[in-house]
């Protein structure tokens, strides 16, 4: 009995690795987002220098969210060695904030598989 469909030649192979590499980018950039927001809420007189430095980097498989390292990333955090108890800051955490939040929206994001990818692995 001849076998024949994406199970067998390959393509549901490549529609799960496309799909992988799509659920990163909608998470990665979702936490981009997230992140932006946080900012935008926690700031108080934003002068947009260090908002411009967040971004995200898209690469198979995986999204990675960062700024691109500001002398005071850190201290705006709340991480750094000049944050509480040496001031009276403690940081806005807003990219752990971030994290937290597109953790919590990961189902929501990227389940149920777009009918795309279900058609290209051989489902409905």
């Amino acid at each position: 009995m001849p076998v024949s469909g994406p199970f067998f030649d390959g393509g549901a192979d490549d529609a799960i690795s496309d799909y992988c590499d799509w659920a990163a980018h909608e998470v990665g950039h979702q936490a981009l987002a997230d992140w932006h927001e946080n900012m935008d809420e926690a700031f108080r007189a934003p002068t947009g220098r260090y908002e411009a430095t967040v971004h995200v980097e898209d690469a198979p498989r995986e999204s990675v969210v960062h700024d691109t390292g500001m002398i005071y990333n850190y201290w705006l955090e709340g991480y750094g060695s000049r944050n509480a108890p040496v001031t009276s800051f403690k940081g806005y955490f807003s990219a752990e904030r971030a994290a937290t939040e597109a953790k919590a929206q990961i189902e929501r994001l990227v389940v149920p598989i777009p009918a795309e990818f279900m058609s290209r692995m051989g489902g409905v």
